[in-house]
């Protein structure tokens, strides 16, 4: 199989370890962003790679990290809490290579179609079109079950490295800004089946850098930083950089 499933984990070691159980032969790359070096050992012990920090790092440093040592040809990026269905990785993988994709999205079982906006999702999943470039924040706002090819990744990483320590909207939405990126290499398609299944949330920290994103003025920040962002891209491509900022995506929502 040529899919390495890539987790960044941050203060939540038992919910890692939970969380990776039925991980075995399958490859694995996890990111230890807190420097936790016991986790890391465990981790290494139960046959998983591993890149362990020097000390915290935010988010976007460890999607980097797990697009960076990924070895094989896609790597699906899910959350640390959120358990693989392990026996939907082979018809995932066929279907990525089918499509030829750049990204595949995949809902993540729960209670309902668990994705920023689930009832979007109930349309995208009947068609076998590549997505519109508008969707590009939509498919992976949360982050579980996107897969990502992983050599079209790394050509566009460069430009999020970049941008994200003083670009809120990248750095906040690191996944979704590198889809963006994404699209004007390879296309983006929803695949039919969850791939990962939604695991308890942990309560948010108010210590962790980003908490207040949320917050009205934090808003405004990423919406801008989404413009600056949305302004590089239309300098590279202007037909695909006006299809991206179709998407509205701090207008249709009222976020700022």
């Amino acid at each position: 199989m040529s899919i390495t499933i890539g987790i960044s984990t941050f203060g939540r070691a038992t919910t890692v370890l939970n969380t990776v159980e039925n991980l075995t032969n399958i490859p694995t790359l996890i990111n230890v962003n807190d420097g936790d070096r016991e986790l890391n050992s465990q981790l290494k012990a139960l046959g998983h790679r591993t890149v362990v920090t020097e000390g915290p790092e935010l988010f976007w440093q460890g999607m980097a990290t797990l697009i960076r040592h990924s070895l094989t040809e896609w790597v699906l990026v899910t959350s640390d809490e959120d358990p693989v269905i392990v026996e939907e990785l082979p018809d995932l993988e066929n279907f990525a290579n089918d499509k030829q994709a750049g990204v595949v999205a995949a809902p993540v079982y729960g209670p309902g179609l668990i994705k920023p906006w689930p009832s979007s999702w109930a349309d995208r999943m009947s068609d076998e079109n590549p997505l519109h470039p508008a969707h590009f924040h939509d498919i992976s706002g949360y982050i579980s079950g996107t897969l990502l090819h992983t050599e079209t990744a790394l050509k566009h990483l460069l430009l999020i490295e970049e941008l994200a320590p003083a670009n809120d909207y990248v750095r906040i939405y690191t996944i979704p800004a590198l889809i963006a990126l994404m699209g004007m290499t390879r296309d983006a398609h929803t695949y039919p089946k969850p791939v990962t299944t939604f695991g308890d949330q942990l309560p948010d920290n108010p210590e962790t850098p980003g908490y207040d994103y949320a917050a009205q003025q934090s808003r405004k920040t990423q919406r801008d930083h989404l413009q600056q962002f949305l302004h590089i891209i239309t300098g590279k491509d202007p037909e695909y950089g006006a299809k991206l900022s179709e998407a509205q995506v701090y207008e249709k929502r009222g976020w700022a």
